[in-house]
């Protein structure tokens, strides 16, 4: 046996024993005494490959295809390191020539389709996977692949048949059961979506995005205590995520826990300080804790990044009518109302702005449309009735409190509100009545 075929011998045995860079020291060998063996030229270059030296690899794979371009492994290698140094395009080149010499090279139909979905080129990518599927329907990457890119073009019902294929194939796939859970996150399938992540993180408690969206799931479902809990976890595993800060102080702030809240959010703003939803809750937390003036920073910078949305101007709006800055306050309700025509809560505290700057007819005006959006609120039929009684209207002020009492039956403001009309009217017992009501009520 000769040298070089000792060598070839061993590189043989070292490739089938993954031990590549053994094999290569003997392709080494090889090539220098027979350079125009493409199938040496080939085998190192797939060593390099499998050793994740992949601009190395492209060159001894450019040199057998030279040699031997009938040669389908080496498109199949040279397309391979071309995918994972991401020159996609080119990579599909190469599997192109792959297939075309080898239409049943399943694996080249397999990067060509992941090559597609990087480039974002889904539909493409789904013919891809589906041949690739038609050829070896055992491989479950493939039925992952192809749920992930019916995931992107939103066929929400055919990505989760996919990726239940997948997961009967090779159930302990976390990223199937993940990407089943999303899918049914996006279709406001809460509860199912949590069983699914639960099944993703079960097989890898390390995997940032299922446990932060299980809390997200379970912040749509309203536990928001349990919610917490994940983006503890998510937050563990990757604090360098905006995401979760982001939705843990939605969590705490929706539990009126301000303080804490706005510590997540000014951890959230630090990772990405140009996504305006932390901007405005952080706004909002700092609204419930009384610090209005410094809320309004946080709206002020919300409204730059986003001024079509109307919260941003309610609650801006918000922070001057507690400063007493009604005239300021008003222009940003105007504004929200603008944006918003239905927005109940800017109707009803403009209003409340023109009561308190003595614009009673203006006020009621706002009332009206308020009682309009939301009939059920005691509050603007209480200051309806208010304005009216200002404007010695007391009868139509009386009906008015008659219907917040009718809401709100335990509120004793608006009984001693009704028992000022009454006495106005001359209706002095049933005023006494109210103030007894009113009294009683206060007791407790």
């Amino acid at each position: 046996m000769t040298n070089v075929e000792q060598s070839k011998l061993r590189s043989v045995q070292f490739l089938l024993g993954n031990n590549f860079s053994e094999a290569i020291k003997e392709l080494d060998k090889v090539i220098e005494l027979d350079p125009e063996d493409s199938v040496s030229w080939h085998n190192r270059g797939a060593s390099k490959y499998n050793l994740d030296q992949f601009e190395e690899a492209i060159k001894d794979l450019d040199k057998a295809i030279e040699i031997n371009p009938e040669g389908s492994g080496s498109w199949n290698y040279r397309g391979r390191s071309k995918y994972f140094l991401k020159q996609f395009e080119e990579a599909i080149k190469d599997f192109d020539k792959a297939i075309e010499i080898d239409p049943d090279d399943s694996i080249s139909w397999n990067f060509k389709g992941k090559s597609k979905l990087v480039l974002m080129q889904n539909e493409e990518a789904i013919k891809d996977f589906d041949k690739a599927i038609e050829i070896d329907p055992d491989d479950f990457e493939n039925w992952h692949l192809r749920g992930t890119c019916k995931f992107t073009l939103g066929h929400f019902e055919e990505a989760i048949k996919d990726l239940d294929k997948a997961i009967e194939i090779n159930p302990q796939d976390s990223v199937s059961w993940h990407y089943k859970g999303r899918l049914k996150y996006f279709l406001k399938q809460f509860a199912e979506s949590i069983k699914d992540f639960d099944k993703a993180i079960s097989i890898n408690p390390e995997f940032y995005d299922s446990w932060h969206f299980r809390g997200v799931s379970k912040f749509y479902s309203d536990q928001l205590k349990e919610a917490i809990k994940d983006f503890d976890k998510a937050i563990k595993i990757n604090p360098e995520i905006y995401d979760s800060w982001h939705f843990r102080g939605t969590c705490k702030h929706f539990l009126d826990q301000s303080e804490e809240a706005i510590k997540d959010f000014d951890k959230a703003i630090e990772i990405d300080p140009d996504d305006y939803n932390s901007w405005y809750l952080r706004g909002s937390s700092k609204n419930n804790l009384n610090q209005f003036k410094e809320a309004i920073k946080d709206f002020d910078k919300a409204i730059e990044m986003h001024p079509q949305d109307s919260s941003n101007w309610h609650f801006r709006g918000i922070s001057k009518f507690y400063l007493r800055k009604f005239e300021e306050a008003i222009k940003d309700f105007d504004k929200a109302i603008s944006i918003n025509l239905e927005y109940y809560d800017s109707w009803y505290i403009r209003g409340t702005c023109k009561y308190f700057l003595i614009q009673y007819q203006e006020a009621i005006q706002d009332f009206d449309k308020a009682i309009s959006i939301n009939s059920k609120d005691y509050n603007s039929w209480h200051y309806r009735g208010a304005c009216k009684y200002n404007l010695d209207n007391f009868e139509e002020a009386i009906q008015d409190f008659d219907k917040a009492i009718e809401i709100n039956p335990d509120e004793s403001i608006l009984y001693k509100n009704r028992a000022s009309a009454k006495r106005k009217i001359g209706n002095n017992e049933g005023a006494d009545e109210d103030d007894t009501k009113a009294d009683k009520l206060k007791k407790y």
